[in-house]
Order: structure tokens, then sequence, then C-alpha cells
């Protein structure tokens, strides 16, 4: 009977490779009025545009846009807030050998420093880019997931852990809110800054989609009042993706990303400038998968015929383990004495890390921008601060693992005290363990009819174990079987250590043959 191949198809996730490189964006701008005071902030954010996959390449490019504070004095001798904005254009090609159109590209962005240097009335910007690109191939793999036997054939499994990817989908969410700032706040004279960021509150996967409901946290800076206002709020809202096929029995990822974010500023039924029109269109990505153990054939032979078989080498990202941990951090500034905090951003950076008695290391820093109006002068201060921290998931954690870390900022709460300000805020750590996988599966089998001879074989050999010998190798070098070893040898398990003597029979039925 010819041997009969059962198959089956089944997609991976595959780490290709990373990179990162620093990009230097330079601009300036052109200041009015000429009688500039003082430069209050430059605060800058990176927007990327696109990003493409070539051969052995990533392009980025993107925008950086500067927000730039300052202010001036007017005839009557009277301080004068200023608000201007400028953006320069970027293109980045990172190299990540191995890499092409097909596969999938995960980029991340953030600014180290702003430079700036005022000459006059014309403003040179520097900004240092940090741009990073992670590749993973998403790809459907052909195995055998079983062989109708035949006389004499022995096969060898081996069990991978593996994330199966069942769908990845891109969609946007538009946030659209008309905001009434009421009686508490002062009519809107000149909008100052406004800022956007998102939070996911709760994902799940339901039949043919994935939902999610998130927030989109806003702040507006602005001038009213004679004085600087900062009006925050949270715009909750739903979105789903469709993934046709998907089902509750899968997991998620979720990632949110400010795609667009456009105010407009209008009266209200008393012509004050307090309604403010918000549309926001948010980034979704998301991924349905599944983690999944399976047993893949190796290897094959008979112990009667010669067999023509061919290979395949793969390699697998198998996934050991997810792991979630909250820091939680508290700094007092005493270098801060406010009368109102208008914004509190940053951002959380990994420097390093590494497998200590069986855990996870992490050291990185947390770099703090607060705005406020400070108590004495009233005026706008802008203030930096970089806190390193150093965390520990103890975790049973292999050393040869692969270790990938991201981290974000959390939910922030500050309280003014006198001569000084308090922050605490939570750093979310996400630890991925896995591990590549290189095994070589059999692609295909087929009979030879050419006939073991073993007529001239000993009836007994003796075979002293080499160190690395697994008990498969030795059945297979001498076309026997693992189970009539064990016999021979009153073995109980299947460990072998290097010096011991195996004995190994020549069954009387293979010397008929």
């Amino acid at each position: 009977m010819a041997i009969e191949l059962i198959k089956e198809s089944f997609k991976v996730e595959e780490s290709r490779g990373s990179s990162e490189v620093q990009a230097l964006v330079e601009t300036e701008a052109y200041l009015s009025p000429r009688d500039i005071g003082r430069i209050l902030w430059v605060q800058g954010k990176v927007e990327i545009l696109n990003s493409k996959l070539v051969k052995d390449k990533l392009i980025i490019s993107g925008t950086t846009r500067f927000n730039i504070l300052y202010n001036s004095l007017d005839e009557l001798n009277n301080t004068r807030i200023h608000v201007q904005e400028t953006a320069k254009e970027f293109r980045e090609e990172l190299e990540i050998l191995g890499v092409d159109e097909n596969m999938a590209a995960k980029v991340k962005s953030k600014i180290e420093y702003i430079e700036y240097n005022l000459d006059e009335s014309k403003l040179q910007l520097i900004a240092l880019v940090n741009l990073s690109g992670q590749v993973e191939e998403y790809k459907s793999v052909e195995a055998i997931k079983e062989i109708n036997s035949i006389d004499g054939l022995e096969i060898l499994k081996e069990t991978i852990n593996y994330k199966e990817v069942f769908s990845r989908g891109i969609s946007h969410a538009n946030v659209n809110e008309t905001i009434n700032l009421g009686d508490d706040y002062p009519e809107i004279e000149e909008v100052i800054k406004f800022s956007t960021k998102t939070k996911e509150v709760e994902s799940m996967v339901a039949d043919d989609r994935i939902i999610t409901s998130g927030q989109v946290m806003v702040n507006l800076i602005y001038y009213g009042g004679q004085r600087i206002n900062s009006y925050k709020t949270i715009l909750p809202f739903n979105h789903f993706i469709e993934m046709p096929g998907a089902t509750n029995e899968l997991d998620k990822e979720v990632e949110y990303e400010i795609a667009e974010g456009n105010y407009e500023i209008m009266g209200n039924e008393l012509g004050e400038r307090k309604i403010l029109n918000l549309d926001i269109r948010v980034k979704v990505t998301g991924k349905a998968f599944q983690d999944k153990t399976r047993k893949l054939i190796i290897d094959a032979y008979s112990t009667i015929e010669e067999l023509s078989i061919e290979s395949e080498e793969l390699i697998i990202k198998e996934n050991l383990q997810d792991i979630n941990q909250i820091e939680d951090i508290n700094v007092s500034i005493k270098e801060i004495d406010a009368m109102d905090v208008l914004e509190v951003g940053g951002y959380a950076s990994i420097l390093g890390k590494s497998i200590v008695e069986n855990g996870i290391e992490i050291d990185g820093v947390l770099s703090l921008n607060v705005e406020y109006i400070d108590r004495i002068s009233e005026e706008i201060m802008s203030y930096k601060m970089d806190y390193p921290f150093n965390s520990i998931i103890y975790e049973d954690v292999d050393p040869m693992v692969m270790v990938e870390i991201e981290s974000s900022m959390g939910n922030v709460d500050y309280f003014i005290k006198k001569d000084s300000l308090d922050i605490d805020l939570k750093i979310q750590l996400r630890a991925n363990l896995s591990k590549n996988r290189r095994i070589y599966t059999i692609k295909e089998i087929q009979e030879t009819e050419r006939l073991i001879d073993k007529s001239n074989a000993p009836s007994i050999i003796i075979y002293i174990v080499q160190r690395g010998d697994t008990l498969w190798d030795i059945a297979k070098r001498y076309n026997s079987t693992k189970e009539d070893i064990c016999i021979s040898n009153n073995l109980d398990s299947q460990d072998l250590n290097p010096g011991d003597k195996i004995i190994i029979e020549k069954k009387i039925e293979e010397i008929a043959l």
C-alpha cells in the first residue's frame, strides 16, 4: 500500500527583524512681532504619514510638527501671548535584511529632544526624532498531520507552541463631539495648544469582528479672560474592525493612534466663543489570534525499505508567555511652584533588559514634560526632567528566550502643593517571551521499493552512547525501533547518558526479509 499523507495548513507569526534610526529634523520659523520677549516653550510631535517595506528596507515618511509659544510687549507695555506652528517633513530608511513588501511593519516614533536658537525674529529648530520598526511575517505553512502507516514505518514528532494569527485589520473610528465650555471658563481668544491621546478601555472578539471601546483624552490650552486656561475632557467611543469568520474563542491585540485631530471654535447663543466642535480620527489596528500547540512530524524512516524524504526548514516564532505589569511612579518636583498645571505629558523608554535569577530586570527612563503657570510671576513655564526607574518581573524565565518589552505611560494624577508639585503615574510594561524555533519538517515521503538488506548484519550489536545521542538517533541508525531497544535493555525511560552500553538485537522476522 502506497504512503498516504494527510496535510493541513496553519498560519504562523515570524519576527523577521527590527531596526531603529535617529533622524535630525531641522527647520526655521519667522516670528512676529519683532519685539519678542521670551520663548515660553517649543514642543513637537511626530506624525507617521506612511511606512513601506521593500527588499531589505523599511521606508518611513512623516512630519515633525512644532508648537511655539512666546510673548511680547505691545504699545502699552502689556505682555501678549503668541502661538505659532510650523512643520518639517522627513524620510528615513531602516535596513532590515530579509524583509519584503509582503510582510507587516510596526513603526514607533518619539522626539528625544528639541533645540532652538532665536536670532532676532528667526527661530532655528532642531529635533532629534527616534524611529523604530519591527517587521513580522504572517505566512501559511503546510505540514503533514498524519501518515497512513505502512509496515515498518517510524515517525518522530516535535511539539511547538505558537501564535496562530487568524486575521489582521485596520480601520478608522471617527469621534465627533460638540462641547460647550460653560460658565466656569472664559471665552476663547486664542488657542495655544490642542492635544489628544487615546486609551483602550475594553476590547473583545465577537462573531466576524473585533469590538473595542476606548477614550480620547482632549486638552485645550487657550488664552481668554486675560489669563491662560486649560480645559480637559474625555470622549468615549466604540468601534469595530470587520474580521469575517472570527469567533469569541480568539484572543486579540488592539492599538490606537490619532490619525487626525481637528477643532472649530464657534459662538454660543450669547455670541461667546465657547463652543468647540471636535472631529478626531483614530486609526485602530486589530489582530485576532489564538495560542496553539501543535505536533509536527520532523523525521521518519522505515525498518524494511528505504524511503525518499523531502524536508523543509521552518523558522517559527514560538510564543512562550505574555506578561503585563504596572509600575507605580511617584515624583515630587521641588522646582515647581504652580498656580495651575496646564499639562503633564511624556513617555517611558526602555534602556536595557536582562534576565537575572529567573526574572526580567528592566531599566528605563521616564521623560516628563510639565507646563504650568508660575505662582509668583503668573507666567507660563515649562519644566522637563528624566526620571530613571527599575522594575523586575519575577517569572520563571529561560535565559535563552527572546524578551520584547513595550512601555507606555498610563494614568497621571498631580497634586499642587506649596513650593512643589507631586505627580503620581503608572507605567504599563508588557513583556513578550518567545523564541525562534528552527526545525525541519517532512514535506514529502515516497516509497522506493528498495528493501533494506540485513542478511549480513550481526544478531547483536553493543553500542556505546555518545554525547548528544538520542534513542531515536540510535534506532534509526541501526534500522531498529525505540520500543525494541527499550525491551532489549529493560529501559523504563528513553533517557541516555554518555558511556551507556546499549544492546541492539536483530529481530527474527527482519532476518527473513
